[in-house]
């Protein structure tokens, strides 16, 4: 094989794991977050039943009976949340992308800061305010860093396999 057919193979197959990251993020970043605010949020109202001692609203027939609402909370929110978090997530995955692509990976601080930085930006310049959103800015930036650490979990294949292929072709090309 060719030394310009390997660069181009190797090229492409950067390009594909970008663009995999990029579409990661922005199809399963929002209802991830989604699903990770509504569970977290139903633990806290059981801990906050638990410590205030209503011990009737924790009891096995309660959290069955609640179960259809719940479920249904979770399947009603998935396309509510491409409205509050998909331009979030959509420019955390191009910022991972980009990093990808010039870095030859990116790791978890990284998957760590893109969002938190999108957020705070975001936040800062009022970008996509809703009047709903006013005091959820902050939540949703934690909202979406843990989610792009989950991602960055999930895909580890795609950040890790495209930096170990950049670094083998760096070798090769000197």
């Amino acid at each position: 094989m060719s030394e310009r057919s390997l660069h181009t193979e190797e090229h492409n197959k950067k390009e594909s794991a970008a663009f995999q990251v990029v579409l990661a993020y922005a199809v399963l970043g929002p209802p991830l977050g989604w699903v990770m605010f509504v569970v977290t949020g139903a633990f806290g109202l059981l801990l906050a039943s638990l410590v205030n001692g209503d011990a009737s609203a924790v009891s096995a027939a309660e959290v069955i009976r609640s179960a259809p609402q719940f479920v249904g909370l979770l399947v009603l929110g998935v396309p509510l949340s491409y409205v509050f978090g998909f331009v979030r997530a959509l420019l955390a995955g191009i910022v991972l992308a980009v990093l990808l692509r010039v870095r030859g990976r990116a790791g978890y601080i990284e998957a760590l800061l893109a969002p938190l930085a999108i957020g705070l930006i975001m936040d800062r310049l009022d970008i996509l305010e809703f009047p709903v959103m006013s005091n959820l800015d902050g939540l949703l930036t934690f909202i979406g860093v843990v989610s792009s650490l989950v991602l960055r979990y999930w895909f580890r294949g795609l950040f890790v396999r495209a930096g170990v292929e950049w670094r083998q072709s760096n070798l090769v090309s000197r």
